[in-house]
């Protein structure tokens, strides 16, 4: 399924699963998302873990009128001619803040990165 993020429906991502604070998208691998020696890049790889989290976070509050405020992304291994998968979960909330944590793997299962994110929800008025 795809989202209305024009953003993310140019990296190719599809919404696998979206329910109650969770979230599982898929990024087919596209050369065109590649660095110059071929492994995906850091920046699409970043992209669908914010995407997922911001999915997940969608489900939980029922819009979209949020933003990231900060993201560490932890690479742990380069990828190449793979699907990847990422699978996010919204953890908690203080305030007008919320935290998730994302994992982003092959489909075969090698994890490719961990991300932790904060993201901004001010009351709705």
């Amino acid at each position: 399924m795809k989202t209305p993020c024009p953003f993310i429906n140019y990296l190719g991502i599809d919404i696998v699963t979206q329910k109650e604070g969770t979230a599982s998208l898929a990024m087919p691998f596209r050369k065109k998302l590649t660095n110059p020696v071929g492994f995906v890049h850091g920046g699409a790889i970043a992209s669908l873990a914010d995407a997922a989290l911001a999915v997940a976070l969608v489900s939980l509050l029922g819009h979209g009128e949020f933003f990231t405020a900060k993201m560490e992304v932890r690479f742990k291994a380069p990828t190449k001619d793979e699907t990847l998968v990422c699978d996010s979960k919204i953890e908690s909330r203080r305030g007008d803040f919320l935290f998730g944590t994302a994992t982003v793997r092959e489909e075969g299962g090698k994890v490719v990165a961990e991300v932790q994110a904060s993201f901004s929800a001010p009351e709705r008025r």
